[in-house]
């Protein structure tokens, strides 16, 4: 009798056991989070975070917004090439610096094309366009204003603005002038911040003393 009770409290047991086996299988990800030592080895360690979402080029329908390109340079222009940089607004739009393309990408918060920012007219009146973009920064609406899209245009070492809601161009800020460049510095902007007060927090990828304020 008593084995008896043993076995029915040990399959009683595993009929308890076995889900939860059965959702930490399915519930895992397909991937491996890591974190590094003191002495600089990866160790595993919980996720973080899990995706739940996967976005391709094939997607966006990138290629729509170009209607009199076609073969080669069409299929090139429908896929991202390189994106250096991402973020979000208030609005959940997001901008993506397809820095492959010479572009950025925008979505709607459904993740579906908005706009593309690639040519512009400068201050100068002449037709422009950025060479390698790894940057993009978004400045949200505030006392009534659209925000700003600044676009960090790394190979002509200069940021460029943009309205947030008509994309028109609306300025270009050019390398800062400080007596802590050496006189052959170069300015490649890479990434950029800009905080509550309007200060700019540049990284430039060829400045090692710091971040640019």
């Amino acid at each position: 009798m008593k084995k008896l009770k043993l076995a029915v409290l040990l399959v009683l047991t595993a009929v308890m056991i076995f889900p939860l086996f059965t959702i930490g299988a399915s519930a895992s990800s397909a991937y491996q989070t890591y974190t590094y030592s003191i002495d600089g080895k990866a160790l595993y360690s919980p996720d973080a975070y899990s995706a739940s979402k996967t976005v391709g080029s094939a997607d966006l329908s990138l290629g729509s917004f170009y209607p009199n390109v076609t073969g080669k340079d069409l299929e090139k222009l429908s896929k991202l090439d390189n994106p250096g940089d991402m973020v979000t607004d208030s609005e959940k739009k997001v901008y993506i610096a397809d820095s492959g393309n010479n572009r950025i990408v925008i979505l709607s918060r459904y993740l579906e094309l908005d706009y593309i920012i690639s040519d512009f007219v400068n201050d100068k009146g002449n037709p422009d366009s950025f060479t390698n973009p790894q940057g993009v920064f978004v400045v949200n609406p505030k006392d009534g204003d659209n925000g700003e899209i600044w676009v960090c245009d790394t190979d002509h070492n200069r940021l460029v603005v943009f309205d947030r809601v008509t994309f028109e161009f609306k300025k270009i800020v050019d390398q800062p002038q400080s007596q802590l460049f050496d006189d052959d510095a170069v300015y490649k902007p890479v990434a950029m911040a800009i905080d509550q007060y309007g200060r700019i927090y540049v990284v430039s990828s060829t400045t090692y003393q710091g971040i640019i304020v």
